[in-house]
């Protein structure tokens, strides 16, 4: 498998169009360690963000550049899906996340539209839509997409998930508990 990123584990890759949706539609599951919840809330301990990366025909892996700022940038959390068609990358947000910050929607919006500025020289237009919505981020009907995007979620359980350290065949299962430390003198938010 492709590794895209040093930020970001691969856990699924397609490198070519899979079946007849949109203009080469095809897709690849990410990973990384995630701090901040998708309510943007520092954790005590942290998990595995799991994210999809929809493909048009043209594979245009600079979708990553943009995925590795934003993380950096510590505004990742909350994403579900990228997509990128046509100039436009698409970063869906999980629902929640949404009604949570509805004040503060056009902040992070500016916020992935500058990181979009130079990547790679060029440039992209950005949208950011929100989970079970019309996303538009591959030309097909509606529907066909809904059921395309619902289906790799079913499949990968994507956003944050709890860190399971993975185990030999026998073993029990490990879950590391939560800190019983003194609180953190970190803020408990990245943003305001």
């Amino acid at each position: 498998m492709k590794n895209y990123s040093p930020l970001f584990h691969t856990l699924y890759d397609e490198q070519d169009p899979v079946g007849k949706l949109g203009r080469g539609t095809h897709y690849s599951i990410l990973g990384a360690v995630q701090w901040v919840d998708k309510r943007k809330k520092l954790l005590p301990l942290p998990g595995i963000q799991r994210f999809a990366v929809i493909w048009d025909e043209d594979h245009d892996e600079r979708v990553i550049d943009v995925a590795e700022r934003a993380y950096m940038r510590g505004i990742f959390a909350p994403v579900l899906y990228l997509s990128e068609r046509k100039a436009f990358l698409t970063a869906v947000v999980d629902k929640e996340f949404y009604e949570i910050i509805q004040g503060d929607w056009v902040s992070h919006n500016m916020a992935w539209e500058e990181i979009c500025t130079n990547v790679r020289g060029d440039q992209f237009n950005f949208e950011l839509h929100v989970a079970d919505s019309d996303v538009g981020i591959i030309m097909d009907s509606d529907d066909k997409v809904a059921t395309y995007l619902k289906n790799i979620d079913n499949l990968w359980n994507l956003g944050f998930n709890q860190y399971v350290q993975p185990r030999k065949e026998g073993e029990s299962l490990i879950v590391p508990p939560l800190p019983q430390s003194p609180p953190s003198p970190f803020p408990p938010t990245f943003f305001k």
